[in-house]
């Protein structure tokens, strides 16, 4: 064998080479360093007789030499990435370069020198160290196995996915690492990876953990191959399932709860595409006799009323646009009935959770028709109810003209009666009693109608200043007789802290007190009656309290208080008349005055009944005084009395002629019009409703005609339930009446004094 100690042939052969050729000795000497060692700082002048560990990294020289003695006795080459090295540079940087050794042996075999050839390998160890770091780091498992099933290596990620350390992993094989049940499920796609057929494969499979538990698992399988295409490792990725499975689990059972509730909701739900198509639809829908498959895929309008379809199209449109829709009310076919019924959509529009763009719809349908028809009825009946309280406020209206138009011949004539000087005394007793007689009769009248107006929500509220001390004593004054002859005392007390005029409605206060007073004398046998006024409870209130010694009433008496109708004593032979109605009628006044009503009572002991009302105090006007004046004075006023009944004109008439008036009498409106237009007049006393032209148009047609009196002040006569000022009128006189109020009524429409000064005069 030639020697390779001759230089000069030696530096031909690698003086051109990029890699680093040096020739040790036994001895681990350098004998040679090709050319391109002076990268390194190595020359063979520098480091001829130095041993080869001098140029690497000090922690590489162990290993260095270790594969040097490996290669002296004969033992397999290590693995190259045990025969790489640091090497210092020019630069003073490190780089990586990997060994390979040969050795050099005599004729007799035996090992002369050591040919080592060092090649850079710095790009390849820093991608290596980058896979190496991306392999360790992965949170996928990584494995590299062997054609045999052997585990060369494992990630952390996949050792701690099936619990197992690397180095066991390494002595394990897939039929102790993978669930029995799913060993050959990827068996067929191994053998054609191993043909190369197929690069690679993913699969579902189970794996099994070192403490038995089981992971699901996606598994990627990819061949590294040899130069001639057979397989040399296997790359295999497990990614976890577990979590997405359970995911999956739950989003399963949520949508299984989710159609459980379709399914079985009485409403129907559906989604529709943008193209009008049915996407889905629950089974609701079989209900009225349609078919899934004819609906799936069709269009939800064939199923909508002819007359409905486009508001239904119009209100998806809408919704399409971005506007908002409202829930709509259509008919849809029950095709098991063939009847129309009334649904009601909630549709909203669905939207890609990512571009936001609109898909579809859903909508919910619910049957609505028996709501519908409940509704339809229920109107029916509000009308119904309507029209008979329409016709209850006729007939009251004109029950009220044909009672009052005898009471008022009643009680006027019984007036007039009693002022006569030759009357005897028995005669004036009679007169007497017909007088209490219509008043009673009148106050019954006045409760059904006051109850209607309550019940209708026509009670009109008026404060105005009032002297409280003058209407309590008026009201008692009512009661003084029937109280002198029963025996009992009648008595008022004010609380000095309490104001003397206040604003209130007087004519409603007067209505509840005389209700309450009333009543207390009515069923106080011994003892008295006493109406105390005091201050409320809250500012600017004011507490109405009347006491009696009466029988008291017990818990099942107080309830029944306050009721329409409703007496403590309702049998045939209870001593006592009337309506029922005063107490109810009081309560009604209190709450419509923005105050409340009670009792406070003890059997055997006597009640308390109370009223708190709104009073703030004001000062003192002759408003109030007026009711205490005598008569206005008429004399030499000019009336004209009109009125269709004569015992109306003759009452009126009797009493305007005792206050020194003129008057003049017509029976219809159209002898009233004659007369108005020659003969001058000061005032018109007017019947409201009489046969053929009625008083509203006889004021209108006076009005509008030219004349003498065409703007002499007008008064209304009427017996009508709603007594409040007409308009155009200049006053207003209720019947019946007395003489204070035709006289009042009479004088205020004359001065203008307007229709406060008359809804006074009416009131009184």
């Amino acid at each position: 064998m030639k020697s390779i100690s001759a230089e000069s042939e030696l530096e031909i052969l690698t003086g051109h080479a990029r890699d680093v050729v040096i020739v040790v000795n036994r001895d681990g000497e350098i004998t040679y360093i090709s050319p391109a060692g002076r990268a390194y700082g190595a020359t063979v002048e520098s480091m001829r007789g130095q041993p080869l560990t001098h140029l690497l990294h000090p922690d590489d020289r162990a290993r260095a030499d270790a594969n040097t003695a490996r290669m002296l006795r004969g033992a397999p080459p290590a693995p190259y990435f045990e025969r790489q090295y640091r090497c210092r540079t020019e630069s003073g940087d490190w780089a990586w370069l990997e060994g390979h050794t040969s050795p050099v042996r005599d004729d007799q075999g035996v090992i002369t020198s050591i040919v080592c050839v060092l090649r850079d390998v710095t790009e390849q160890r820093e991608q290596a160290d980058l896979f190496e770091a991306a392999f360790q780091e992965a949170a996928t498992g990584i494995a590299l196995m062997s054609p045999d099933g052997r585990i060369v290596r494992a990630n952390s990620a996949m050792c701690e996915m099936l619990g197992h350390s690397a180095e066991v992993a390494r002595t394990l094989t897939p039929k102790q690492l993978v669930h029995p049940d799913d060993l050959n499920l990827d068996m067929e796609l191994g053998r054609r990876l191993a043909k190369g057929e197929i690069d690679n494969y993913s699969i579902e499979k189970r794996h099994v953990r070192s403490d038995g538990a089981v992971v699901p698992t996606l598994t990627k399988v990819a061949a590294i191959r040899s130069p001639d295409g057979s397989p040399k490792y296997y790359l295999i990725q497990l990614h976890d399932l577990t979590e997405q499975h359970a995911a999956m689990a739950a989003l399963e059972k949520s949508e299984e709860r989710y159609r459980l509730v379709a399914e079985n909701t009485s409403d129907i739900i559906l989604t529709v595409d943008l193209n009008g198509r049915i996407t889905f639809i629950n089974t609701t829908a079989t209900r009225s006799g349609h078919r899934m498959r004819d609906l799936l895929g069709g269009s939800p309008m064939q199923a909508v009323h002819p007359d409905d379809a486009e508001m239904v199209w119009k209100s998806f449109k809408r919704l399409h646009d971005g506007e908002a829709c409202d829930r709509i009310r259509w008919r849809g076919l029950n095709k098991a009935t063939g009847e129309w019924v009334w649904v009601e959509s909630a549709p909203t529009l669905l939207r890609d959770p990512e571009t936001n763009a609109p898909t579809g719809f859903l909508d919910v349908v619910r049957d609505i028709h028996q709501q519908v028809v409940h509704d339809e009825e229920l109107a029916t009946a509000r009308a119904e109810a309507e029209q008979a309280a329409a016709a209850k406020a006729q007939f009251l209206a004109n029950m009220s003209h044909e009672i009052r138009t005898p009471l008022t011949a009643i009680l006027g004539f019984t007036g007039l009666l009693s002022e006569a000087q030759e009357l005897g005394d028995a005669a004036r007793t009679y007169v007497d009693r017909i007088s209490k007689a219509g008043s009673a009769l009148l106050a019954i009248v006045n409760d059904v109608l006051d109850l209607s107006k309550l019940e209708a929500g026509k009670i009109d509220i008026r404060p105005r200043a009032t002297d409280i001390d003058a209407l309590a004593e008026e009201t008692l004054e009512l009661f003084g007789f029937d109280a002198r002859a029963k025996g009992l005392g009648l008595t008022f007390e004010r609380d000095p802290d309490a104001p003397t005029t206040v604003l209130l409605d007087p004519d409603r206060l007067r209505q509840i007190l005389i209700n309450l007073v009333g009543n207390a004398v009515k069923f106080t046998e011994r003892g008295g009656v006493h109406l105390a006024i005091s201050e409320g409870e809250q500012p600017n209130t004011l507490r109405f309290a009347v006491t009696d010694t009466g029988p008291g009433l017990d818990e099942a008496q107080r309830q029944r208080l306050f009721q329409r109708f409703s007496q403590v004593d309702g049998s045939n032979t209870r001593r006592h008349g009337g309506t029922g109605l005063g107490l109810a009628i009081c309560r009604g006044l209190a709450e419509a005055m923005g105050g409340d009503v009670g009792v406070d009572s003890t059997p055997d002991v006597g009640s308390t009944f109370h009223v708190t009302l709104p009073a703030k105090e004001v000062q003192a006007s002759p408003a109030v005084a007026s009711d205490e004046l005598s008569y206005p004075t008429l004399d030499d006023v000019r009336v004209l009395v009109v009125d269709d009944n004569s015992a109306n004109r003759e009452i009126a008439g009797g009493i305007l002629v005792a206050l020194n008036a003129e008057v003049t009498e017509a029976e219809t409106g159209d002898q009233a019009l004659d007369l108005l237009s020659i003969q001058p007049v000061d005032v018109v006393l007017l019947d409201l409703k009489m046969a053929g032209v009625d008083g509203r148009e006889v004021l209108l047609r006076l009005r509008q005609t030219p004349g003498p009196n065409q703007d002499v002040p007008v008064v209304a006569f009427t017996a009508e339930t709603e007594t409040e000022l007409t308009d155009g009128f200049d006053g207003i006189v209720g019947k019946p009446f007395t003489p204070r109020q035709l006289a009042t009524a009479i004088y205020n429409a004359i001065h203008q004094l307007g229709s406060n000064a008359g809804g006074a005069a009416n009131a009184a």
